[in-house]
């Protein structure tokens, strides 16, 4: 019995959260940090990947949790929706002529050479309408990526904000007058992208992952209240 007792009294284990680059990932670090204060038997693991392998490895057992994009269909898992929200835009060079400018329109882009997100989202496919009738040169996999390509003149990229802010120094904002060497200007119209906590709704989470989610619903509801 006194097993027992200590074993939900001071859960243990390893939690793997899979997913994309987001916001969502920022406010989930606090989450994790507040859960090793109280419970430093547990510890996390986050591994950046597209919505089709983290739905994979939820299957599969591979990952106690996935951020997806919460534009696609989630009735299949257990969900949580996360604060933030990123918005898309292009990552040009600092001496591109749309540099400066608030925001960039599609008409700004189709002759433009484009690299793309292997994994893009449901809103940026409305804004991009058909991609046939881009000069799309390449796709890339991460933040990390797209600024190297288009660093090196490879073209410019259709990003999330979140996702390259991370990845390089060298990022700016559009109007700023700082050495940075690209530079964001978000597009127009566009609804910023929304992410979601999702987890399998057959597998057992185990008390580890449930002191997660119970963290994660206490954090975000508080900040739902403040706002």
């Amino acid at each position: 019995m006194s097993e027992i007792r200590g074993a939900v009294d001071d859960p243990q284990g390893r939690i793997v959260i899979v997913g994309r680059e987001s916001s969502a990932l920022e406010s989930l670090a606090t989450v994790m940090g507040r859960v090793r204060q109280r419970y430093p038997g547990i510890s996390f693991e986050l591994r950046a990947c597209g919505r089709e392998q983290a739905a994979r490895m939820l299957v599969e057992g591979g990952a106690s949790f996935a951020v997806l994009d919460a534009s696609w269909e989630c009735e299949s898992w257990e969900t949580l929706s996360l604060p933030g929200e990123d918005r898309w835009g292009l990552l040009t060079r600092k001496e591109s002529d749309v540099a400066g400018r608030e925001s960039v329109r599609r008409a700004d882009i189709t002759k433009r050479a484009l690299l793309l997100p292997s994994e893009g989202s449901r809103e940026l496919g409305y804004w991009l309408d058909k991609e046939n009738q881009l000069d799309v040169v390449g796709r890339y996999g991460s933040g990390r990526v797209a600024c190297r390509l288009v660093e090196a003149g490879v073209g410019e990229a259709i990003v999330l904000e979140n996702a390259v802010a991370g990845n390089a120094g060298m990022i700016g904002a559009a109007n700023s007058g700082g050495g940075c060497g690209l530079v964001f200007v978000p597009l127009d119209w566009l609804v910023g992208l929304r992410c979601v906590l999702a987890w399998s709704k057959q597998a057992r989470l185990g008390r580890a992952g449930e002191v997660f989610v119970e963290t994660a619903r206490a954090a975000f509801a508080g900040e739902a209240a403040a706002e």
